[in-house]
Parts: structure tokens; sequence; C-alpha cells
């Protein structure tokens, strides 16, 4: 942490015009600098750089400036919505030849963080809105026409994350990344990636709801090329790709067996709890019965029961979610079901109309459809003791027609991978396709047919 004394006399030299003098890119070095070493700690001194930020003249800003500047606040958690209105409005007037992709990737990574505020408030001020998607739209612009092809993996999944937060689309853009993504891979000829990068741009494009076959087709292929080793024990990545071609609807079973054979050669350590969600959940949007590798998992989970991470790492979303997948597999195994009715109890005073939905199936495959002996699980009493918010929830969810087409509510997507943008002169490295599934129809309630089975 920052001495306060230190971060005082800085907050006073900002309240004096002092940062604001030497120009923009100082004042963002130093607050990139505060934020690093003491996120959330020194509101006063964010709230005078955004003042002196304020006072800095717009032609004075270059995109890599501007960019690192909203970089710090969205990394110290800080929201200065008039600062983003400002730097929307400095955006707005640099040149389009002037941004190069990492300036482009950390701006939009900066304002998606606090893409749920912005949202909200969109009816409310209409033109601040536009004013952000015009910026949207102008650096989709840019990147397209200036041909930026400069993105490494991590800068091709921060813009489509950004756009996906806000809900927008742009069929040029995503084209364009589709084609730069493609450049990374395996073969000689190719950009060197890892198995995290792939995941991350799968992750990406699932996001947002868009991929090409050409994308899927190489995807595919450097996914299945990579040795066992590339993956180093990373039962993350394995269940991000896993989850990325489930919620894009793509039953690549080249590619799934060959993730599933990689994570059977893997130590039980190399899987937290939510990697392990990811994959239930994953095989069970596809509606892949794989014993193997879910005997494996599980089994992976159950040895580790002692470990606290399976009892944390969990949210709400993530556990009814898995309940929901061993209902959707039909798995009978009467350890693992104890082990998701325990977290399933624990978390349900927490659980949303979102999360709800999943435990009445849950409950209907051991109750009614009798999955399990209903007496072998000892926390069903306590699920029991909320049927009635439960019940309402699934008649919510059948009104709003959230459902899929057997009539079964699906799971909703688990939160995932969250990317970090770009430091300031930090390098980020940056190559047979699948049977896409046809989405059923979306029904009602504004849900996408990309979160619905």
């Amino acid at each position: 942490r920052l001495d306060a004394s230190l971060t005082a006399s800085l907050a006073g030299a900002a309240r004096m015009g002092e940062l604001s003098r030497e120009g923009p890119l100082p004042l963002a070095l130093l607050l990139n600098a505060v934020a690093r070493s003491d996120p959330r700690g020194n509101p006063e001194l964010f709230r005078e750089g955004a003042l002196a930020a304020a006072r800095i003249p717009a032609a004075d800003f270059t995109p890599q400036s501007l960019a690192m500047l909203a970089n710090a606040y969205a990394k110290a958690g800080v929201r200065d919505h008039a600062l983003f209105r400002r730097l929307a409005d400095v955006g707005m007037s640099l040149a389009p030849e002037a941004w190069d992709e990492q300036s482009v990737a950390n701006l939009l990574n900066a304002f998606a963080k606090h893409s749920q505020a912005w949202a909200r408030h969109a009816s409310l001020a209409p033109e601040v809105w536009g004013k952000l998607v015009a910026l949207f739209r102008k650096l989709a612009a840019a990147c397209v026409d200036n041909r930026k092809t400069d993105f490494s993996s991590q800068g091709v999944a921060l813009v489509l994350n950004a756009f996906a937060k806000f809900g927008l689309r742009d069929a040029a853009l995503f084209a364009h990344l589709s084609q730069v993504a493609q450049r990374f891979g395996t073969r000689n000829f190719e950009l060197t990636c890892e198995v995290q990068d792939v995941a991350n741009i799968l992750n990406a494009f699932a996001k947002a709801g868009d991929a090409d076959a050409a994308l899927l087709a190489h995807m595919s292929r450097v996914t299945i090329e990579f040795g066992q080793t590339a993956y180093e024990q990373d039962g993350a990545s394995v269940g991000i790709i896993l989850n990325a071609l489930a919620r894009l609807r793509v039953r690549d079973l080249p590619v799934v067996t060959r993730l599933s054979a990689v994570a059977r050669g893997m130590e039980p350590s190399a899987f937290d709890a939510q990697a392990i969600a990811n994959c239930f959940h994953a095989l069970a949007l596809l509606g892949y019965k794989d014993s193997p590798l879910l005997d494996h998992l599980a089994a992976s989970l159950l040895r580790a029961r002692q470990a606290s991470f399976n009892s944390q790492d969990l949210n709400a979303q993530s556990i009814a979610n898995l309940a929901w997948a061993a209902a959707a597999l039909a798995l009978d195994d009467v350890a693992l079901h104890n082990w998701i009715a325990t977290r399933l109890a624990d978390a349900l005073p927490s659980m949303d109309a979102a999360c709800l939905p999943q435990v009445h199936q849950y409950l209907v495959a051991i109750e009614v459809e009798g999955l399990v002996p209903p007496e072998r699980i000892q926390a069903l009493p306590r699920i029991i003791a909320h049927r009635r918010n439960i019940e309402l929830a699934f008649r919510g969810a059948q009104k709003e027609g959230i459902m899929t087409s057997n009539g079964k509510t699906p799971p909703a997507d688990l939160e995932q991978f969250v990317l970090e943008p770009f430091s300031d002169g930090e390098s980020v490295r940056a190559g047979e396709s699948g049977q896409v599934l046809k989405p059923p129809p979306s029904g009602g309630g504004g849900h996408s047919a990309a979160s619905m089975l």
C-alpha cells in the first residue's frame, strides 16, 4: 500500500493542476502505478486525477495515453462517469489511423468493466449511450478499414468481450477478428499459440454469440494438434474450450474426444471446482454423455472434497448448473449427488430466479424420475424446504418462455475466464470442422437462442 502522506501529496498536486500540466501520459502512468499497488485505496487521488484529466486539452491526448488513463480507473474499480464521458469525446476526436491494436483493446475493455452501469442508464441518458456506441463503432471501423492485424489472442478476446458485454454486434469487425485469430496455430507458418490462447479466443466468440465455420474448423484443428504436454495440467482451459463450443452449439466430437483423453490424463489437482462445472455444463448442453470423462471429473471432485476450493470457488449459478447437468446427463453416482445436494442446500438462500429453475429440474430428476433414491441424499430435506420459491421461479420461467424444446429449463451460462488488459510496454504472445447444432426457438423473455439449448 502507498504511504498515506504520499497519496495526500499527490492528490494535492492534482488539485493544484501540477499533474495536468505535463499532459495526459504522466498522469496515466501515475494512476496506473497506484491502481496496481493499492487498488481501491486512494479515492481522493482518483477524484482529483479525473478533474486533472478534464483540464487537459483533447488535442494533447493520443490513443495510447487515453487508453492507459481509462485502464487505470477500470483497474482501480473507480466509476467516474463524467471522466468516461470526457474520454469518449476525446476518443471520437482522435484520427482513426492513430489507433493501434493494444490501445483499442485496452480502451474498450476499460469501458466494458462498467457495462452494467452504462446499460442501466441508457434509457435515462440516450445521448451518453449513443456517444458510447459511436465510439465502439468508430474503433471497430478503425480496426477493419486500417487492417489492424497485430492483435494478440488476448487482444482479440478483450475486444470481443467488450462488444458482448454491451450487447453490440459488428459483423465486419467480428469477421476481421476471426481472420486474425486464424493466424495462430501450431504449424511453422502460423503465429505461436498456447492452449490458453485457444480458450481465450473461443470463449470470447462464444460470449459474442458469433463464430464462423472457418474459425471453428481452424480452432478445432489446433486443439487436436496440441500434444499432451501443451496442456500442462491446465484443466481450466479444457473446461473453457468445451463450454465455449457448447455455448456456440458446436458438437465437434473429434475435439471433445481429444479433450476427454487429455483431461483423463491429468492429475485431480489440475481441475478446480469451476473447471469441473464447466465440463459438466458443456457435455450436458451438447447432450454427450462421456462416461469415462465424467467419472474422472467426479472422482477428482470427490477426492478433493476436503479442499476448501470446492466449497468456495463455485458461485450459486455454477452450483445450480452443475446440478442441472448431473440431472440432464442422468448421472446416478450417489456420492456425487450428495456432494452436489449439500452445496445446493448451502447456496439456496442466495440463489435468484435464474438459478432456481435448474434446482427444480434437479428435484424432478430425483423425486419423480428416480435418478437416485431420495432417501440416500442427505441434504435433500434442506433443498425441499425451499420448494415454494423453487416452483414459483420455475413457473416464471415457463411464462417467459425460457424453456428448451423438451420442456426443461436450460442452465444459464457460467461466468467465464476474466482477462486482464495489457500493461504499458507488456508483450503478450500471440491457428475437422464440427457439426453446428441448430438452436431451438428462443421463445419469449428476451433471451437469445445462444443462451438456450
